[in-house]
């Protein structure tokens, strides 16, 4: 079992602790996953079509992911944070997440 985050593009957080094996991440972001950052901190996962299959812009996502990487990205669909190499998140690793959408 890991705990992880998914944001959803209307802009919420979900703490989920379940598995975080391949098929249960393809749930959350209704598709084929894509690594998209990896850190010594976190680890990011999104639909790997999300753009093609026309999918919401997940503004929120985009915000976190910017300030966790510094880098701009656009997401489309839900976004799954993890910790880094897939690990589950630390509480203060949620904390900092649910922080960010109160910002």
């Amino acid at each position: 079992m890991k705990t992880f985050v998914v944001v959803d593009p209307p802009g919420t957080l979900f703490k989920k602790h379940e598995s975080g094996d391949l098929e249960n991440l393809q749930k959350y972001v209704g598709g084929y996953i894509e690594l998209c950052f990896l850190s010594n901190k976190w680890t990011v996962f999104v639909n790997e079509e999300g753009k093609l299959l026309r999918l919401r812009r997940n503004y929120l996502a985009e915000e976190i992911l910017g300030h966790v990487s510094g880098v701009p990205r656009q997401v489309f669909g839900p976004a799954i944070f993890l910790g880094n190499n897939e690990r589950s998140l630390t509480e203060q690793q949620v904390q900092a997440l649910f922080s960010a959408c109160q910002a």
